[in-house]
């Protein structure tokens, strides 16, 4: 990380009529390895540098990035003659004052600069394989990172840190399918076996599947399609989704959106969380904030900016460009996924889902469709796995309708979750279930 030249870019920036500039250097070390069919693929290593910068100059926000070595003064000449081009954001707030005091952050495993990933692969597919399945695919990733983040309101920050992934999904037939994860900062709580047998287990139970009638059930969700559902919420609370109309929690601030069961927060502090860093992208130290306490709206995810216009302090949330979730968590409750199951008398325990879209985000109401294992459960007990069908709800109405929330709490990271969720089980009253092909 070249220090140096992010102070003369900030300088030159402000020399040109800057109020606000943010570099953000970024040095990322990515291994992929993808296996299809019990076979490794593929495996991709890259390693990239690439600089981002916001200016803002006369509320006038430009957003470059670029990789690789640029001559800076044209950099800055190039956003500065940008910035004549653009109407100025006249509820544009700046950014975080500092300088902050950090706290000491941990995230940093010497394993993954070492070890075999090829080996974490093959455990998993061979385990997948001697617990009775046909077929295994998925994804390893690992990632090794440096940031240091700039700005022209005394903050110099840096950090390192690592991240892996583990995606496994299996097949025992033709149609019966389970799926797991395995995510940590940490290469040794990444589980290859245990995320194979989990998978498995499902795929198992999940041969022979029959149809179901249509009609509105108790659901149990597993972690995984419970964190791709949250992950959604997490995205409606940022302050620019509901400034943009895309969130159904506009005007619901100390209102009640959820169930008391659920206590949900925003924390970049966990120390194993895959995306928990040190700061924002404003260098604000980044801290646990609650957005729904016992069923009640507390808080947007804001930035500097969009919280002065909201007459409130910074959540610490900030991207260059909007607020984001850093990672999503739901308070553990008291109950096992299997005593939540005894308490249905006609429902579903979904294990995965996907292609969760949006009818309409303003109001929130959603669909989504479950797939892998799916099972139908009557009077507390799973009677057989069920097939094709789509789930049909509204975000409130789903965290209103949340009965329990699991003391199995996993962080879930996957194609549809973008952003890390830490997430138990939970038991949703009154869904609504249809078939795939009717229109929502």
């Amino acid at each position: 990380m070249d220090e140096f030249k992010s102070e003369y870019l900030i300088s030159e920036l402000k020399r040109k009529g800057a109020d606000d500039v943010i570099v953000s250097l970024d040095k990322v070390y990515t291994t992929q390895i993808k296996f299809v069919n019990n076979k490794i693929c593929n495996s991709i290593i890259e390693e990239e540098t690439r600089a981002t910068v916001f200016a803002a100059i006369e509320k006038k926000i430009v957003f470059m990035s670029f990789k690789g070595n640029h001559d800076l003064n044209k950099i800055a000449n190039k956003i500065a003659e940008m910035s004549k081009y653009i109407q100025p954001n006249k509820e544009y707030g700046g950014i975080a004052k500092g300088p902050f005091k950090y706290r000491e952050h941990t995230c940093f495993d010497e394993n993954i600069n070492t070890s075999n990933f090829a080996d974490i692969v093959e455990r998993g597919i061979n385990t997948a394989l001697k617990s009775g399945a046909k077929r295994a695919s998925g994804t390893f990733r690992a990632e090794v990172y440096e940031n240091q983040t700039i700005t022209s309101n005394n903050v110099n920050i840096s950090e390192k840190g690592t991240k892996a992934y583990l995606s496994l999904r299996v097949f025992v037939d033709q149609y019966a399918s389970g799926h797991d994860v395995s995510v940590s900062r940490k290469l040794s709580q990444i589980n290859p076996e245990e995320t194979a047998k989990n998978a498995v287990k499902i795929a198992i139970a999940a041969q022979k599947p029959k149809e179901l009638n249509c009609g509105r059930y108790d659901v149990v969700f597993s972690s995984l399609p419970a964190a791709d559902i949250l992950d959604q919420v997490g995205m409606a609370s940022s302050c620019y989704s509901v400034d943009a109309g895309l969130s159904c929690f506009k005007d619901k601030i100390n209102k009640r959106v959820a169930s008391e069961k659920v206590n949900l927060y925003d924390d970049g502090t966990i120390k194993t969380g895959i995306d928990a860093t040190l700061y924002d992208a404003e260098g604000m130290p980044t801290q646990r904030t609650p957005i729904i306490e016992e069923g009640i709206l507390k808080t947007y995810l804001h930035n500097t900016s969009t919280a002065k216009r909201y007459n409130t302090t910074t959540t610490a949330n900030a991207g260059l460009i909007e607020p984001l979730p850093t990672t999503i968590v739901l308070k553990e409750g008291n109950l096992s996924q299997d005593e939540m199951i005894k308490r249905i008398e006609k429902g579903l325990l979904v294990t995965n889902v996907w292609y969760t879209r949006f009818q309409n985000y303003n109001t929130g109401d959603f669909s989504t469709i479950p797939r892998d294992g799916i099972f139908y459960v009557e009077n507390g007990k799973i009677k057989y796995p069920v097939k094709e069908i789509r789930i049909k709800a509204n975000i409130i109405d789903f965290l209103s309708n949340i009965a329990e929330v699991g003391n199995d709490t996993k962080q879930i990271l996957s194609w549809s979750v973008e952003s890390p969720v830490f997430c138990p089980s939970i038991l949703v009253k009154n869904i609504e279930v249809t078939k795939p092909d009717i229109i929502c």
